[in-house]
Order: C-alpha cells, then structure tokens, then sequence
C-alpha cells in the first residue's frame, strides 16, 4: 500500500512538472516543436494509445469463462474489447487516420477548416439532439470523467455502488489512478485558462496545453492497462 502511495505521488509530481516545464520553462518555440503533429509527445502518446489498446484486447479474449458469467450472460468481458476500441479511435484521431502515411487529401465534410486534417475531434458539430449541438469534446470528456474518475470514486466508498458495478464486471480503474486522472483534468482546465504566455497566441497556447494534458493521460491509460493485466494475471495464478 505504502509503495502504490509513493508511485502516486511520484506521478502527480510528474504530471505538474509536465505542464511547468513544456509551458513555462522551455523556450515556446522548442515547446510548440514538441507537442506539433508528429512531434515527441504525439508519438509517445500514439505508442501507448497502442499498447494499451493491445493489452485491453488481449484481456477481453483472455476473460473467456465456460459459463456466462458476465453481463447479459456473455462468455467474455466486452468491457475490455470498448476500452481496445477506445484506445484505437483516439490513436487514429491522433494520427489523422493515416492520412499523412497514406498521403490521402480528407473527405471535405471531416477535414478540419484551416488545416484540412482528417479528424473528428475537430469539428465544430457531429450531430444534433434536440437543438443541443454535440461534438467530439462534449462525449469524450464525459465518458473520460465518468469512467476513469467518478467510477471509481464511488465504488471504493458506496457499497451499493460497488455491488452494482461488481454484477456489471466492469473493470475498476485503481483509485490512485482516477486521482491522478482527476488531478490531470483540473490541472488542464486550470492552466488553459491562465493568462497566454509570451511566446504563445490565443490558438497554440490552448493547443500546446491540450497536448501536455493528452500525453499525460495516455501514460495513465497505458498504466491502467497494466494495472488490469497484472490483476487479471494474479487472479489467473490463484484460481482454483
């Protein structure tokens, strides 16, 4: 326990030293030159878009039970395969969808305006509901602050919610994670709203911040992701 608390705290102090650093100690020019399209920080963050992904998958095809003992009676964790089809759609936003390795120009109703980049993430609307117009931003954010950091949350201090969640099997994400999830998120939103630095402008100020934010949360995905195979890898070991 005392190990997971010093590897939390580690990690906080990493993910703010994440934002000082890119942001306010190095020169802007050789920050924005780190978090630009196939920049250090895209590619790590691809690289454990990836993994993570091939871990989730790994775990839904690993979670097969002769009985159907997960929800709806089904014979595997379908939880892990949305979390491996999570990991692929928000790589495949990271890299345009192979858009630059394929050399393709981008269908005109998904390109971005200015840059022509073939993503969903930067629309203005997707779709509409009732008036409402819904973006990328507006189901990712949610999805992220619901599963990664409320869940978890209230399954460790309501029971009823972790009986609730234990018949759904949905994996738990470790509560030091969804803090450091959560502290990630509020750091974001705090430093995106600060006063643009000189060096910056009111367009790659809020971009180079998103990036930092990205790459710390795919290190924290990738690290749930081993979290959850070296739970499962114990539980395999002590079956009976």
């Amino acid at each position: 326990m005392k190990k997971t608390y010093v590897s939390g705290f580690l990690a906080l102090l990493g993910i703010i030293a994440s934002y000082v650093i890119i942001l306010f100690l190095l020169d802007p020019t050789k920050a924005i030159s780190l978090t630009t399209e196939d920049g250090i920080t895209e590619n790590l963050s691809v690289l454990c878009y990836f993994l993570s992904g091939c871990l989730f998958i790994y775990l839904f095809f690993k979670s097969k039970s002769p009985t159907g003992k997960y929800i709806f009676g089904t014979r595997r964790n379908y939880f892990f395969l949305i979390l491996g089809v999570f990991c692929i759609l928000i790589l495949g936003e990271e890299i345009n969808w192979g858009q630059r390795i394929l050399e393709v120009d981008a269908p005109e109703w998904i390109a971005e305006k200015e840059s022509g980049e073939m993503n969903l993430h930067n629309l203005d609307t997707l779709f509409t509901i009732f008036g409402i117009r819904i973006n990328a931003a507006r189901i990712y954010f949610p999805i992220v602050i619901l599963y990664f950091m409320l869940i978890p949350i209230l399954n460790k201090f309501s029971s009823k919610a972790e009986g609730f969640l234990k018949r759904l099997s949905l994996p738990i994400v470790p509560l030091t994670l969804a803090i450091l999830y959560l502290f990630n998120f509020i750091l974001f939103r705090i430093i995106v709203g600060f006063d643009v630095p000189q060096g910056y402008n009111d367009i790659i100020y809020p971009q180079t911040t998103m990036e930092v934010y990205e790459i710390d949360f795919a290190i924290l995905l990738l690290w749930t992701s081993i979290s959850f195979y070296l739970t499962n890898k114990k539980e395999t070991v002590f079956a009976p």
